[in-house]
């Protein structure tokens, strides 16, 4: 098992963060993977434990047998191992993985992780260097913590769809990209980090607790004037503005022309500031139609204007600046030859966090992966019989 903090007084090398580190993973969707896939691109060694028909986003629009660019953004770097958690021999898995685990993650539904023995209150007597992190809907406690959730559920309860302010065939609609889960994988990450760095001097591990309606709050906790922080149609297409100071909202209308008389008179009633910030909107609406994205763009970089046109994300694909700061990278898939996917966003020095290869094929690592758990072959030829686990080759 790993022990962070001894690289830090190496005087010759620094290894990645996590190397040493061992991960498990009881996730699947996108928070928990997401995490662990953090944590393997920084050099944790992370086993990633699938039902026996494998992690249900392998099916989401396959580009080949249980590959899915869903599953690779999510999952590089790992070993999967599939594992029927039901099964009497499974418990026997669980406990040889987690004898030598730093890390166990998981985001099962409400009250499955107490069932199978893997909730923190039964795991930290057992393996007091262990850290439990563990991602819900709605929090532990509260009268919705036994509710099912997914981010779509959870941007609808917390505020976020209607901050939003999206609609579609009359009702109101959540933004494409999931970012409770995303908000919520880089929460638990940095808890997971904080619980090791903790250990370091205590010894002992913890709990760390992630909730997908905390990272919706968090993704919307800043209300802005619409006039200043929002997307504008253009005579070709559209523009976004993020003005969130003052000498940003005046610099604004230095590249646009227009007054905003409030910058001269504050308006203290709600209602009178709500009524000049609507007409003063309206006539930014009509302003920006008469000019293409690209010279309303050329007016706010003039000004140090925050401002950019609305891309489509194929567009994103080949990106000079994108490209230049390797946000994306070929991934050397092994029946899919190159895929281009998300890098990993934290850039440390001397490749502290590394491009993750793809996981091997589902089921092809299930014999090396249990003989290096101690069990003999014959141990793996009666579990793969009685379907506790399976393998391809």
């Amino acid at each position: 098992m790993g022990e962070i903090g001894r690289a830090s007084r190496s005087p010759v090398t620094r290894p990645q963060p996590y190397a040493g580190i061992e991960v498990v993973e009881f996730g699947q969707f996108i928070a928990v993977p997401y995490c662990a896939q953090l944590l393997a691109d920084g050099g944790a060694r992370v086993i990633k434990i699938e039902a026996l028909e494998g992690d249900p986003t392998r099916t989401l629009n396959p580009l080949a047998p249980g590959e899915t660019r869903h599953f690779l953004s999510r999952n590089r770097g790992k070993h999967s191992l599939p594992l029927n958690l039901k099964h009497p021999s499974a418990s026997r898995v669980i406990h040889a993985l987690l004898v030598r685990a730093d890390v166990v993650l998981t985001n099962f539904r409400p009250g499955l992780a107490h069932e199978l023995g893997l909730d923190y209150a039964t795991l930290a007597p057992r393996y007091p260097r262990l850290i439990v992190g563990n991602v819900t809907a709605f929090g532990q406690r509260g009268p919705d913590a036994m509710l099912a959730g997914m981010d779509l559920v959870v941007q609808a309860r917390s505020g976020l769809m209607a901050s939003n302010g999206r609609i579609v065939d009359g009702n109101p609609a959540a933004g494409d990209p999931p970012v409770a889960d995303y908000m919520c994988a880089m929460s638990l990450a940095f808890g997971i980090a904080s619980a090791l760095f903790r250990r370091v001097t205590t010894g002992r591990g913890g709990q760390v607790d992630v909730a997908l309606l905390a990272a919706a709050l968090v993704v919307q906790n800043n209300g802005m004037v619409r006039v200043y922080y929002r997307t504008y149609a253009t005579k070709d297409a559209a523009l976004a503005v993020a003005c969130v100071s003052a000498g940003l909202q005046r610099a604004f209308m230095r590249a646009t022309g227009m007054k905003d008389l409030a910058h001269e008179r504050p308006i203290a009633d709600p209602a009178e500031q709500q009524r000049h910030y609507d007409a003063l909107g309206a006539a930014m609406e009509a302003l920006m139609r008469t000019r293409t994205t690209a010279e309303w763009t050329k007016a706010c970089d003039a000004q140090g204007l925050p401002a950019s046109g609305v891309r489509l994300p194929v567009e994103l694909m080949d990106d000079p600046q994108v490209l230049a700061n390797e946000m994306l990278h070929d991934l050397d898939h092994p029946s899919l030859g190159p895929v281009r996917v998300v890098s990993n966003p934290v850039k440390m020095d001397e490749a502290g966090f590394r491009h993750s290869p793809a996981t091997r094929p589902f089921g092809s690592e299930t014999r090396d992966l249990l003989s290096e758990l101690g069990f003999t072959a014959e141990e793996v030829d009666d579990m793969l019989r009685e379907a506790a686990t399976r393998e391809t080759k």
